[in-house]
């Protein structure tokens, strides 16, 4: 018969390994507690702090791009927002080609742009889910082609490693992307056009992008690495990292480009409302058949600064 220290033992041991969810056939288990734990979820993973959702990675989509949505601040505020009425095709946090070859990968193809589906498909391939606690990493394979033709002309490996919330509930999330041409291919984007001294500009985005809840937005400072401290001063400017901060509460996140081409800046409404390290923006790529293109970007959402 168990004593009372030990049927107290017992229940602190069930509490640690509870409402965690098993990755997937083959993978690790998640480890740790209800109050801060990964599951895996009918579309994808999520992480969940008492029972409120801290960042949540949908894989399985309509649209075929994967994407994280909601995200939000250490505070619970939301972060990231979805299928705005303005732009239906921005999914929180995504990774979409502009142009490859020509072919439209980013815009629905119907006329009214009210859809899901662009000239160009995205299609995830393969997933692998490995959830350790409020750690988490996702390696996905992807492809991309004309949806006309159903052929592939370029396919992806792409890891999205989401590390534990920090005592004050920030958080990194780290994306690794390896392209590999079956063809040769040229990847595009709109021409950057615009005056940013009349405060409007556009073109110039490809690749990783955050539509920001609007709310979030206005409540940001931005800065980049090179002194930027205005939209207008860092799109086609910053190369390395752009941080969007609320003065008042000191909390918001910084967008850092590890791995990227020449040919990569940052881009960001004049309301801050999107952001892009875009790998195109001061150029085309072009890879010949089996080139590759790494690309790299750590997106750390953090609290305010500990008090000293």
């Amino acid at each position: 018969m168990l004593k009372a220290r030990d049927v107290r033992l017992v229940a602190a041991f069930a509490a640690v390994f509870a409402g965690c969810t098993v990755a997937g056939p083959g993978m690790a288990a998640a480890r740790g507690t209800d109050a801060m734990c990964c599951e895996t979820t009918a579309t994808g993973v999520r992480l969940a702090s008492d029972g409120r959702t801290v960042w949540n990675f949908e894989i399985e989509t309509p649209e075929g791009r994967p994407f994280i949505h909601p995200m939000f601040l250490p505070s619970g505020a939301p972060l990231t927002e979805l299928r705005p009425a303005d732009h239906v095709w921005h999914l929180g946090c995504w990774f979409s080609w502009k142009f490859i070859n020509g072919v439209n990968y980013w815009e629905p193809a119907d006329a009214k742009r009210k859809g899901c589906e662009p000239e160009g498909r995205t299609r995830v391939t393969g997933k692998r889910i490995d959830c350790d606690g409020a750690a988490c990493t996702v390696t996905l394979s992807l492809e991309y082609g004309p949806r006309a033709t159903g052929k592939t002309v370029l396919d992806e490996r792409r890891t999205v490693t989401f590390d534990p919330p920090d005592p004050r509930g920030g958080y990194v999330i780290t994306f690794r992307h390896k392209f590999t041409a079956r063809e040769d291919v040229t990847l595009d984007r709109t021409p950057p056009h615009g005056s940013s001294e009349k405060g409007w500009w556009g073109g110039g985005y490809a690749g990783f992008t955050m539509r920001l809840d609007p709310a979030a937005a206005k409540s940001f400072d931005v800065r980049g690495s090179s002194g930027g401290a205005t939209p207008a001063a860092v799109t086609g400017v910053e190369r390395k990292w752009l941080d969007f901060t609320n003065a008042a509460n000191g909390e918001g996140f910084t967008l850092s480009q590890i791995a990227g081409p020449d040919t990569a800046r940052f881009y960001s409404w004049p309301d801050k409302r999107m952001v892009n390290p875009s790998p195109a923006y001061a150029g085309p790529i072009t890879l010949k058949k089996d080139g590759t293109l790494d690309l790299s970007y750590r997106l750390a959402v953090h609290a305010a600064a500990a008090p000293r």
